[in-house]
C-alpha cells in the first residue's frame, strides 16, 4: 500500500519535473512538501525503527563510525573488495527486521526504484549474499547513512540534517532468463536517443566502435552536448535522465531535476561506446555538473544474454559532501 500511494504522488511530481526540469510549482511559487512526507524524515523514522530492534551483537556487526565524505571509499562500500564483508547479512535478521529494511528502501525510492533494487537482489544466484551496514547512528539525527550491498548492488543513502542524499548507486541483473527483459527502459531510452541522431551527431556521440576490454573509470565528459541536439532530441535525452533520477523518492528527485536543469544543456553530454544496432555490448553515458549515468550491457563468459549494469551518482555532491559542508558551516 505504501508503495502504491507513493507511486501516485511520484507520477504527479515527475510529470511537472519532466516538463520544466524543476519541482512542483503553483502560481509561480514553490509548494512546500510537508515535513512528515519528506524523504529525509521518512528515512530517519524508518532508520530509528530498524535500529531499535537490533540486539548488541547485530549492532556490533553492522554499525561503523561515520567517516564523512573524505573516507567515502570506506564507508560507502562502493568498492568491490569491501562489500563482501561489510555489514550484517540480511539472512541474519528476523523477518520483521527484514521488513524494516524494506521500509528504508521504500522511504528513499519511488515505486519503480524500489522494484529495480528488489530485482537486483532477487536475481542473484545465491540468496545469502546481501548485507546492510549503518554508518553513524539514526539516533544522532544530524548525519548517518546506510548501505545495502551485494555482488550486483551498491545502494548508498545518507541523511544530513534532514536532507536525503542518494549517491552513488550501482545495480545490475545477474542472471536474466530467456523470459526476462531486465531494465527494459534503460535499454530502450538509450537506443531511442542514439537512433534519433543524424550521422554527424552520431560521429560526435560515439567515441569507440566497440567496448574496450578494460572499462575506463575516469568519468570525463565525452560525446555530444545537449546544445547540439534538436528540441525533440533534447526531449529524448531528458526522458533518459528521468528514467534514472525517478528511481529516487519524489522530493529528492524533484530537487535533483532542478539542479540538472540549471546546469544548462551545453554542459550535458551523451556518449556511446559499441555498435549502435544492438549486436554487441555497449556502454552509454550521460554526464553533467550534477549527474553521471553510466549504462553497460555486457556479456558474461559464454553467456549470450546481455547483462545490464547501471551506475548513478552526482559529481557535484559526491557522498553528500556539499550538504555536509553546508551543515558544518551553519551548525558547528
Amino acid at each position: 500500500m505504501r508503495v502504491a500511494i507513493k507511486s501516485i504522488a511520484q507520477s504527479f511530481v515527475l510529470g511537472v519535473a519532466l516538463i520544466t526540469g524543476q519541482g512542483l510549482a503553483h502560481d509561480g511559487h514553490a509548494v512546500p512538501v510537508p515535513t512528515a512526507s519528506k524523504s529525509g524524515t521518512q528515512i530517519q523514522t524508518a532508520g530509528l525503527a530498524f535500529w531499535d530492534t537490533l540486539n548488541a551483537a547485530q549492532r556490533a556487526s553492522l554499525a561503523y563510525a561515520f567517516k564523512g565524505p573524505e573516507a567515502a571509499d570506506y564507508w560507502s562500500a562502493s568498492r568491490n573488495d569491501a562489500a563482501d564483508t561489510l555489514g550484517l547479512r540480511l539472512s541474519e535478521l528476523s523477518q520483521d527486521q527484514r521488513k524494516l529494511v524494506d521500509d528504508l528502501l521504500i522511504a528513499s525510492t519511488s515505486s519503480q526504484g524500489f522494484f529495480k533494487i528488489r530485482a537486483a537482489m532477487q536475481h542473484e544466484r545465491s540468496p545469502d549474499v546481501h548485507r546492510i551496514a549503518i554508518f553513524g547512528s539514526p539516533q544522532s539525527g544530524d548525519f548517518w547513512s546506510f548501505s545495502l550491498n551485494g555482488p550486483h548492488l551498491r545502494y548508498n543513502v545518507m541523511v544530513l540534517n534532514g536532507h536525503m542524499v542518494l549517491m552513488p548507486v550501482f545495480y545490475s541483473v545477474a542472471a536474466p532468463t530467456e523470459d526476462d527483459t531486465p531494465l527494459p527502459q534503460e535499454f530502450m531510452r538509450g537506443y531511442e536517443l542514439m537512433n534519433s541522431l543524424t550521422p554527424d551527431q552520431q560521429s560526435a556521440a560515439v567515441v569507440a566502435s566497440s567496448v574496450p576490454e578494460a572499462k575506463p573509470y575516469r568519468f570525463e565528459q565525452q560525446g555530444i552536448s545537449g546544445d547540439q541536439l534538436r528540441p525533440d532530441q533534447r526531449s529524448l535525452m531528458w526522458k533518459l535522465i528521468v528514467e534514472y533520477v525517478a528511481n529516487s523518492d519524489f522530493d529528492f528527485a524533484a530537487d535533483h531535476f532542478e539542479r540538472i536543469h540549471s546546469g544548462g544543456w551545453q554542459n550535458l553530454y551523451f556518449m556511446w561506446m559499441g555498435p549502435t544496432d544492438g549486436t554487441g555490448p555497449v556502454i552509454y553515458r550521460v554526464s553533467g555538473p550534477s549527474i553521471l549515468i553510466e549504462f553497460a550491457a555486457m556479456r558474461a563468459g559464454s553467456d549470450e544474454a546481455f547483462h545490464p549494469h547501471v551506475l548513478i551518482r552526482d559529481p557535484n555532491n559526491a557522498h553528500g559532501a556539499n550538504w555536509l559542508v553546508h551543515h558544518i558551516s551553519q551548525h558547528h
